[in-house]
């Protein structure tokens, strides 16, 4: 029975060591890596926060690694050690990352620190030096060594690929750590930080195309964080443009979806010419000037197309309002006259295909129309921090 319990957890360890994450670039901090491998894989991580700076930067030849690349590369580059129990990850700083003060008095070590119930009877081996760093653990041992640190350092048992000893190994482990503080030979507690799932915070920049079912169609640009940002639009039907300025707001969030609020404005001039004809054959040429104000608002659902949210896809319904202005040869005044069966539709920028309600009048020079329509985008996240 403890062969194959043995083997289950030997095999269950390599699973978990070979699942794939994707990283956000191929240069991240050491915070960021066990974010997403948290974030992605289940595993969590406890370390020294004093000991381990999670500001250093790897850089990493491909996005696409499996957990055990990452560690090893952490491990190269950090002196950091990795024992995995169960979905649990210890690191073990062999050496500090964080650089120490050149002026600060070197403090004398305290008393050595007495070995506990998991200790393992003592070594022949000689003692290693502070500079020197211990021999690998043997992968088919189930030794638990303890390593003396000097001053300021904690002394946590380091183990590499092996069965965990007794039950509820991962909580006995982290019980163990104890450093040593000053001569006074005063113990405080271990700090050890658990990676907890990643806030909705920082700053990102995404760009694509929207549309609406006026058939204005154009480039996208949306910034700000991920709860609360602007966007910036330039669309088109062919005949005239729109620029829309806009800000949105995240009303819930989850893991693969959210549901977004947007307001929008923007202005627009349109200028065109036609001819009439009177009775007696005499042709006039008539300057048609078309201006307008859009305001609008919008709510949809926005999908993540992929595992890491770069491609997202909006999909909601709006509700918009337009004000219309006519100037016809230098005079506001409104379409009666013009040719044409349905002057707004013809000299308008943009004829929506239903309304909730409208203003028009050909004797008027301004006009307001309403309508629900629906809009549509597909972005991708160029920058994020």
């Amino acid at each position: 029975m403890m062969l194959a319990c043995c083997s289950a957890y030997c095999q269950q360890s390599t699973d978990m060591l070979n699942r794939l994450i994707t990283l956000p670039t191929q240069k991240v901090r050491v915070y960021t890596l066990l974010q997403t491998i948290t974030r992605q894989t289940g595993i969590r991580f406890s370390y020294n926060s004093k000991r381990l700076n999670t500001a250093y930067k790897l850089t990493l030849n491909k996005r696409k690694v499996t957990v055990q690349e990452a560690l090893d590369l952490l491990k190269s580059k950090t002196n950091v050690l990795y024992s995995l129990i169960e979905n649990h990850v210890i690191l073990n700083i062999e050496k500090s990352t964080i650089k120490k003060d050149p002026l600060q008095k070197p403090v004398e070590a305290g008393p050595a620190i007495k070995p506990t119930s998991l200790s393992p009877a003592a070594s022949n081996q000689p003692e290693k030096t502070s500079g020197e760093l211990p021999h690998a653990v043997d992968t088919a041992s189930t030794e638990i060594i303890p390593e003396k640190k000097p001053v300021n350092d904690t002394s946590v048992y380091r183990t590499q690929n092996v069965v965990p000893p007794v039950k509820d190994s991962v909580k006995e482990i982290l019980a163990v750590a104890t450093p040593t503080r000053d001569s006074v030979s005063q113990k405080t507690s271990t700090v050890l930080k658990r990676i907890s799932p990643p806030k909705k915070s920082g700053y990102f920049i995404d760009l694509g195309f929207s549309s609406e079912e006026t058939l204005f169609f154009g480039a996208t640009l949306r910034t700000g964080t991920p709860t609360f940002f602007g966007t910036l639009s330039l669309k088109s039907n062919g005949r005239s443009a729109i620029l829309l300025y806009g800000l949105s707001g995240v009303l819930h969030s989850g893991n693969r979806s959210r549901v977004i609020l947007n307001t929008y404005f923007g202005t627009y001039t349109k200028s065109l010419r036609t001819t009439t004809e009177s009775l007696d054959s005499i042709k006039t040429n008539h300057k048609i000037v078309v201006s307008g104000l859009w305001i609008g608002m919008s709510t949809g659902v926005e999908w993540k197309l992929n595992s890491a949210g770069s491609w997202k896809l909006f999909a909601g319904v709006s509700f918009n309002a337009l004000q219309s202005k006519y100037n016809v040869d230098g005079k506001n005044q409104g379409l009666s006259g013009l040719p044409g069966s349905n002057p707004e539709k013809k000299y308008s920028a943009f004829y929506p295909f239903y309304g909730v309600s409208n203003t028009y009048d050909d004797s008027r020079f301004e006009s307001l129309k309403t309508w629900i329509g629906v809009q549509v985008g597909i972005y991708r996240t160029i920058f994020s921090k």
